[in-house]
């Protein structure tokens, strides 16, 4: 091609961060930080790790119990930083801009494992255009740091499936255990992954231990000691956050089925009927046990509409 693969990556680098950056000068004022109410994912995130920095442990203010309802990976990151910088949005913007961009690189990258390089650079060209990724650098939000770990992980990933090495598989459960802690839903590509390999190994006939090992074991060991400290600080198992009853309830529900503005989409609680017994809840964790409850049921109530609700 016209262009070798190594400058490619520094125009697709440089140009994926000047778009945001232009973005984010045209939509915030970089010197400002999240506004709006404690509510709020942006100024929750950034209030976290703004706690954590100042000494007052994981919590939205320092007024307020050890929460657990944010998963704690994108305010670590961001904590990092403030450690370095002090409160700096102008700092976390570009931040912002860099991870984005890594993630553009990163799916250019993942690209060349099963494209063709003109496929793999389309890839990573409509990665730095699209504007929806290009916008959250705008945004204090976890995706921020989760699309590139998730992008890092899963080329490592495939890059150990197509050539072997203990070094990739290991670090891929690293950063895919990073983007569990950011977004639980990445759980689910430990088994997913996993039975790839199996598969891989049933087709070649032959049985690899310790790669299953290199990648469950760090996988698990960025999540586990979250865990064992959500324990310690609300006496139950969680694995990352206490927000998965909302998530759950929010998404299943008569609004949700019933509603065109809502249909098949997600609406918050308190818009929701029941919600004397959220407020009457003693903690996060009762909270979240409600929610997933009243979720559950309405579910069973209405096993026949799930087929539309998942349309």
């Amino acid at each position: 091609m016209w262009m070798q693969p190594r400058y490619f990556v520094v125009l697709l680098l440089v140009g994926a961060f000047s778009l945001r950056l232009g973005t984010v000068l045209a939509f915030r004022d970089i010197h400002e930080g999240p506004t709006g109410g404690i509510g709020n994912d942006d100024v929750q995130f950034n209030q976290l790790a703004l706690n954590l920095v100042n000494g007052y442990g994981y919590r939205v203010t320092p007024d307020r119990p050890l929460a657990s309802f944010r998963a704690p990976g994108f305010p670590f990151v961001l904590g990092a930083l403030y450690a370095i910088t002090g409160e700096s949005p102008p700092a976390a913007y570009l931040l912002f801009c860099l991870l984005g961009a890594a993630a553009c690189v990163l799916t250019y990258l993942l690209g060349r494992e099963v494209l063709t390089e003109t496929g793999a650079r389309l890839a990573g060209l409509l990665a730095a255009l699209y504007f929806p990724h290009v916008y959250m650098a705008t945004n204090f939000i976890s995706e921020n740091v989760y699309v590139p770990v998730l992008a890092l992980g899963v080329w490592l990933f495939v890059r150990f499936m197509k050539q072997g090495g203990g070094r990739l598989i290991a670090v891929a459960g690293v950063a895919l255990g990073w983007a569990t802690l950011t977004r639980p839903g990445a759980l689910l590509l430990l088994p997913l992954l996993l039975g790839v390999l199996a598969w891989s190994d049933f087709r070649a006939r032959q049985f690899r231990p310790w790669a299953y090992v290199l990648f469950a074991i760090p996988f698990l060991g960025v999540i586990v000691p979250w865990t064992v400290r959500n324990h310690e600080v609300h006496g139950k198992w969680i694995l990352v956050a206490t927000n998965g009853g909302t998530t759950f309830w929010g998404g299943n529900n008569d609004l949700v089925l019933n509603e065109r503005k809502h249909l098949g989409y997600w609406v918050p609680s308190t818009e929701l009927p029941d919600r004397d017994q959220i407020d009457a809840a003693n903690s996060e964790v009762e909270r979240d046990e409600i929610e997933w409850r009243l979720g559950k049921n309405w579910v069973r109530a209405h096993w026949t509409s799930m087929p539309l609700l998942w349309l």
